[in-house]
Order: structure tokens, then C-alpha cells, then sequence
């Protein structure tokens, strides 16, 4: 990966209002594992969100849980 590809990854992790100079000095390697590591955290806090969710909403009656998700997310 070149390094300006990783540096894309990052930005797209951290988003583009972080001042991202300072990763610069980050040997590719450990851009490349700070955005696959990056990634795979908000992904595992996703999953984590999406059950607490799903969890919550069995409190719910049934005919409820789909006007209550749409409501609350939408």
C-alpha cells in the first residue's frame, strides 16, 4: 500500500476535521495496523450498539418493535 493510500484509510477512520501531520512520521506498517485496527473497532462497537439495541427492544411488544426502530432511528 502506498503511503498515501494509508493515509486516506486513516482520514477516513479519524475523519477530516483531525489534524492527521503527526501520523506522518508513522512507518507505513504502522499506519497500515492503526487503520486496520482503527476499523476493526468501530466495527465491534457497531455490532456491540446494533445487540444493546435489539436487546432493549425485546422489553418492547412485539407489534411495537418496528414503529419503535423506526422512530428512533430514522
Amino acid at each position: 500500500m502506498s503511503e498515501q493510500r494509508l493515509n486516506a484509510d486513516l482520514r477516513a477512520e479519524l475523519g477530516d476535521e483531525r489534524r492527521l501531520d503527526f501520523l506522518a512520521a508513522l512507518p507505513a506498517e504502522a499506519q497500515a495496523r492503526l487503520a486496520a485496527d482503527l476499523h476493526s473497532a468501530r466495527q465491534r462497537q457497531r455490532a456491540a450498539l446494533d445487540q444493546a439495541v435489539d436487546h432493549g427492544l425485546r422489553m418492547a411488544p412485539a407489534l411495537l418493535r418496528g414503529p419503535l426502530k423506526k422512530i428512533l432511528f430514522s
